[in-house]
């Protein structure tokens, strides 16, 4: 089991270093390997639950607007502090968390704070081959997922943030058919299951930042940019 812990800011990263705990009935229902979030609005995992398992825009639909207190995860979530994702405030706060059936009291700074929220990677396996692309840095705004090569991607100005899943590389371009200049976004693969790895800011990801045009599956270029783990 792993799981791992963000608050984002415009600021600031921190990261807690407190271990997260099983509950018997989370753990045995999400063998399965469907990105799974369990969230309480009572940090001891009580009170009114819901369980998610797509992008909330809105989490007053589910009448769990700055309600939740504690989660239990299976894949890679991100938390925001406004509807859509923080579209329309890219300064508002954001809470990342991946992990395998591992549960969680929210960190004090994001409780009760949450009110949209938006899965990374693969619905169905958070460890396949993947690139999510955003519009903002820390995974905020709009957001374009990639499974395969895309000659032409069809939201603009993204890239200023990226999550990287699986094992594989991803070669970003600046123009559409695998044109202009290009950047490899490698993944982390000196852990076993190529945990994934996250490009925070715009900088991390450097000159084609909010300009990818075309992706491609595989590192085709010179200019290699690392990204981060948790």
């Amino acid at each position: 089991m792993r799981a791992f812990l963000c608050l984002l800011s415009l600021a600031s990263a921190a990261l807690a270093s407190d271990k997260p705990w099983r509950l018997p009935e989370i753990a045995k229902s999400h063998q399965e390997k469907n990105q799974t979030l369990d969230c309480y609005d009572l940090r001891a995992f009580g009170g009114k639950h819901v369980t998610f398992t797509e992008n909330t825009f809105d989490l007053a639909t589910y009448e769990f607007d700055d309600m939740i207190s504690s989660c239990c995860f299976y894949g890679i979530w991100i938390f925001y502090d406004e509807p859509d994702y923080n579209m329309n405030n890219l300064d508002a706060a954001v809470y990342l968390k991946w992990g395998e059936n591992a549960c969680y009291t929210v960190d004090t700074e994001f409780n009760n704070r949450a009110s949209s929220i938006r899965l990374a990677g693969a619905p169905d396996d958070y460890k396949q081959d993947s690139l999510n692309l955003y519009e903002g840095r820390l995974f905020m705004g709009k957001e374009q997922y990639f499974d395969e090569d895309a000659p032409q991607i069809t939201e603009k100005n993204l890239g200023a943030s990226a999550i990287v899943s699986g094992c594989s590389p991803w070669t970003i371009y600046a123009d559409a058919n695998y044109q202009g200049e290009s950047i490899c976004l490698q993944p982390r693969t000196d852990t076993p299951d190529c945990y994934p790895t996250f490009f925070f800011e715009p900088a991390e990801i450097g000159p084609l930042a909010s300009n990818v045009s075309s992706i491609r599956r595989g590192c085709f270029a010179k200019n290699k940019r690392f990204g981060r783990t948790l």
